[in-house]
Formats: C-alpha cells, sequence, structure tokens
C-alpha cells in the first residue's frame, strides 16, 4: 500500500507498481472517492469503477482514455 501526501493531494493506493509507476489493476482511494481499476504511467486510465464516498450506493463504470476526462471526474 502506498500513501501519497504531497501537493495537497492525499491518497491510498493498493495495486500492481512497475519501476515505481502504478501500472494495471489497483484500487486508489482519497476523502472523495474509491476506484477500483486499471492504471497506466501512473495514471488512472481503461475500465474501471468509481464509487463516491458521500454516497456509496452511487457507482460509475468508466473507461478513462486521458488526463482531461479524468480532471473533470474529481
Amino acid at each position: 500500500m502506498y500513501e501519497n501526501r504531497e501537493r495537497g493531494k492525499e491518497y491510498l493506493y493498493e495495486g500492481s507498481w512497475v519501476n515505481d509507476r502504478r501500472k494495471g489493476r489497483g484500487v486508489e482511494t482519497t476523502k472523495q472517492y474509491t476506484y477500483n481499476g486499471e492504471f497506466e504511467d501512473n495514471k488512472r486510465n481503461g475500465k474501471g469503477i468509481y464509487t463516491l464516498l458521500l454516497n456509496p450506493t452511487l457507482k460509475h463504470e468508466l473507461e478513462v482514455e486521458d488526463k482531461r476526462v479524468q480532471e473533470k471526474l474529481r
């Protein structure tokens, strides 16, 4: 498990690593959401499920292909 607290972004990550970068399947958890899905080059990329922690019954199944899409979902 990896805990990141730099630049005001706090999250926990548990999953696959390649060359000290997130790659493959993993789970990223922040105060706002949990993302369980695919990572590439240290970013969410591919298929995954977001669960909003304010409303855990609300889940979004998404396919993320670029950083612009990721930023809109935060």
